[in-house]
Parts: C-alpha cells; sequence; structure tokens
C-alpha cells in the first residue's frame, strides 16, 4: 500500500473515531464536532508536512478542551501517540527535540486546563511520548543508514565499472602494442625476401620493378608501423624485449611456484609451434590467471594446456573459496579481450574443489587464415 493511502487511511481512521466518541458522550456543540475531526485529519500531513500535523493537531485539542471544557479521550490520545512518532521519524536532527518539546507542551497546557497543573504531568508526559518519539527516531536512522549504504554501494559499482572500463582500454593498448610487433616483423621478413629477389632477378626488368615496388610499400609501412608503436609503448625510449611464447610457461609456473603458489601444469595433445599472436595472447592468459589467484590468495592453481587440432585450450582451476573469477576484476578484463581479439570464448565457473576454474578457448584455423 502507497505510504500516501495508509496515511489516509489513518487520518480517517483516527477522525471517524472521534468523532463516535463526542457522539456518544452526548456532545452536539458543532465546534467540538469539527475540532475532533480536525485532529484526526491532522495525520494526513504526518510524512509531507510533520509540523504541520503537529502544530494542528494541538490547535484542535486545546480548541476543543476550551470550549468544551475538555474531556480525557483515548482516541486523542492514541493520535497523539502518533504524532510523537510521526515527529521522531519525520522531522530530521535535532529539529526533532524542539518537534517534541512543542508537541509537550501543548499536551501539558491542554491537560493543565482541564485537571490543573501538576509535577506528576512532565515525567508521565515524556514517558507517554517519549518512547514512540524514539521508535520514529530508530526507524529515521535506520532509513538514512539504508541511504548512505544505498548510495555507497551505487558508488562502488560505478568505481568497479570504471577500473574495468580502463582495464580494458590498458589491455587492448598492449594488445595493439603486441599485434604492432608481430605485424612489424612479419613486414621486415616480407621486405627482406622482395630485396633478396630484385638482386637475384639479374635483368629481368618487370619483374623487378614489380618487387622494388613490393620493397618499398613494405618499407613504407614498416616505418609507419614503428611510429605507431612509438606512441603505444609508455617505455618507447626503451630496448624492444622479445614477446613470450607459450612454450615458455613450463618458466612462467616456476616462478610462481617459488613465490609460494603450488601450481600444477599439465600438458595435453601435441605441443607445436603456434601462429605468433595466439602464441603470446595464450602466454598472457596463464600470466594473468596466476596473477589473479595470487592476488585472491588462492595458493593452489592447476594450469592446463591442450593442443587439438583446430583450438588451443587452457583451463585453470583454484581451490580458493572466492568462487568464478569475478567478471570485472582487472584479470578477467585483461583474458577476456584477448580471447575476443582471435575469435575464441571464456566460461568461468566453479571448480569441483570449491574455487574458480576458468576455460579459454583460441581457434587455431582462423589464425592460420
Amino acid at each position: 500500500m502507497p505510504p500516501t493511502v495508509q496515511d489516509a487511511t489513518l487520518a480517517l481512521a483516527l477522525a471517524v473515531g472521534a468523532e463516535a466518541e463526542v457522539i456518544i458522550r452526548g456532545v452536539t456543540d458543532p465546534a467540538t464536532v469539527i475540532l475532533a475531526a480536525v485532529g484526526g485529519l491532522a495525520l494526513l500531513a504526518r510524512r509531507r508536512a510533520p509540523w504541520l500535523m503537529a502544530i494542528t493537531f494541538l490547535v484542535a485539542l486545546l480548541g476543543r478542551t476550551l470550549i468544551v471544557g475538555g474531556q480525557d479521550s483515548d482516541v486523542v490520545s492514541f493520535a497523539g501517540l502518533v504524532v510523537a512518532y510521526s515527529l521522531g521519524a519525520h522531522v530530521p536532527g535535532r529539529e526533532s527535540f524542539a518537534a517534541l518539546g512543542v508537541l509537550l507542551t501543548g499536551w501539558l497546557a491542554d491537560q493543565a486546563l482541564i485537571s490543573g497543573f501538576s509535577a506528576g504531568l512532565v515525567p508521565g508526559a515524556i514517558l507517554l511520548f517519549g518512547f514512540p518519539w524514539l521508535a520514529g527516531r530508530a526507524l529515521s536512522s535506520h532509513r538514512m543508514m539504508t541511504r548512505e549504504l544505498h548510495a555507497r554501494t551505487e558508488q562502488l559499482e560505478r568505481e568497479r565499472e570504471e577500473r574495468a572500463r580502463l582495464a580494458a582500454v590498458q589491455e587492448r593498448g598492449r594488445l595493439a602494442v603486441q599485434i604492432n610487433d608481430v605485424v612489424t616483423h612479419g613486414i621486415s621478413s616480407m621486405v627482406s625476401h622482395a630485396d633478396g629477389g630484385r638482386a637475384a632477378l639479374g635483368s629481368r626488368t618487370l619483374v623487378e620493378r614489380a618487387l622494388r615496388q613490393v620493397e618499398q610499400d613494405g618499407r613504407e609501412a614498416l616505418a609507419q608501423m614503428r611510429r605507431l608503436l612509438g606512441t603505444l609503448r609508455p617505455d618507447a625510449d626503451q630496448t624492444l624485449a622479445p614477446q613470450p611464447s607459450l612454450a615458455e610457461v613450463g618458466r612462467l609456473v616456476e616462478r610462481a611456484r617459488r613465490s609460494g603458489m603450488d601450481v600444477v601444469l599439465s600438458v595435453e595433445g601435441h605441443p607445436r609451434p603456434l601462429p605468433t599472436g595466439i602464441d603470446v595472447s595464450a602466454y598472457r592468459i596463464v600470466q594473468e590467471a596466476l596473477r589473479n589467484a595470487a592476488g585472491h590468495h588462492d595458493r593452489a592453481l592447476r594450469v592446463t594446456v591442450t593442443y587439438g587440432d583446430q583450438d588451443l585450450r587452457l583451463e585453470m582451476s583454484g581451490a580458493g573459496r572466492d568462487g568464478a573469477l569475478p567478471a570485472r576484476s582487472e584479470h578477467w578484463v585483461a583474458i577476456r579481450e584477448r580471447v575476443a581479439l582471435y575469435g575464441g570464448a571464456l566460461t568461468t565457473d566453479r571448480a569441483p574443489s570449491g574455487g574458480h576454474a576458468l576455460t579459454a578457448r583460441l581457434p587455431l584455423e582462423a589464425e592460420r587464415d
């Protein structure tokens, strides 16, 4: 039920109850009848305008007492409790204390008009209205904490998404450098072969001219690729290191073992030279999986490399308690980008041991094409 409907139902019930109480007691004064209804209907504003609710309720209460001399009323007392609760729940901060003080003052004034003032009225009024007011304050604090936690959760979600986006951008930059290296090597080989072929042709003018053009185009493309490489590498002035290979995955695993990890490496199928791009990406995928395991304190990891006829399959399964590799972790992003580059498939699941299990499949046919 919507809050406005709840408030309307409560206010109407209290107004009807107050009217019935007045009629049962034989009061027929129109002003009293109207003020009894106003006191109940004041609760319509308990959420949107709690101060207006409190003032309206007290005006109706005091007006009724001044007109007919005042009588104790169960309905009015219950309405006062609801007013106290609403002031605690919907008036913010220290202002809520002031609102409770106004309610207590008005209630004590009404009681003084009915039966005269006595010292015992004060603690009685504090106990009567203090408990529902405290309940309202507790609810208000809970709502505020819930809103803060929700806002914090949304902020963390935005930060995770931003980190994942930046990780994807960085990984694509590294992939671009890798592709650059591979293509540059290919172009260099093409230029060398064209140069050697032209020298071997001797006087075959037309073929020599064509090979010269191939050599020239290759040199220009190579120069452009090297310029691009300079813009992609953050350490472009440093000596370029050779790209890693899946054949070196044993060394990678051995380094992980020396750092304290329990890594088991299995190689299935018939190991053979791989296309350069897939060779480097496969090595990086295993490397990122090891980094993720170390970051999640998953000290035990099983790595299985399977050479198939049409694809290369990399399976990494851990024994940690964190479950599948988080979809927004920077390691997952790095693996995902490399698998997607070569049209592969990536799956994550829970391993039988309870940790994470990751399988990356890289098609070899597509690369050969």
